[in-house]
């Protein structure tokens, strides 16, 4: 995390934040997490990361899209990052693994556009 945020100290502000609110509130926390070529194969630790903390984790892939203009775009962290058809179709699967293993992840996707 603290390399995508591109500021030193953020994920453990994060899991301060997070432990902070489950210590002080009756609410369910989710752990929004978003796969990206640089963690892809980190899915099963993360999970497991999550039960620690006693958070439900949710997906978003970081996922490429192409339009008519995108030669005059500049580049950006989806285009480094984002994840292509084989690594998809890998993520899915793996959630899949683990969902009938039972874990209780939740999927969302997040297209950059």
């Amino acid at each position: 995390m603290n390399y995508i945020r591109g500021r030193r100290g953020s994920f453990q502000e994060v899991l301060k934040g997070t432990r902070l609110l489950l210590e002080t509130s009756h609410s369910k926390v989710t752990l929004v997490i978003t796969i990206s070529k640089l963690n892809l194969h980190q899915i099963e630790p993360m999970d497991h990361f999550a039960q620690q903390l006693d958070v439900s984790p949710s997906y978003n892939t970081l996922e490429p899209t192409w339009t008519a203009d995108y030669q005059g775009r500049p580049t950006l962290v989806v285009d480094d990052y984002g994840l292509n058809e084989s690594e998809i179709f890998f993520f899915y699967a793996k959630l899949l693994e683990l969902k009938h293993q039972g874990y209780h992840s939740h999927i969302m996707v997040l297209v950059q556009t």
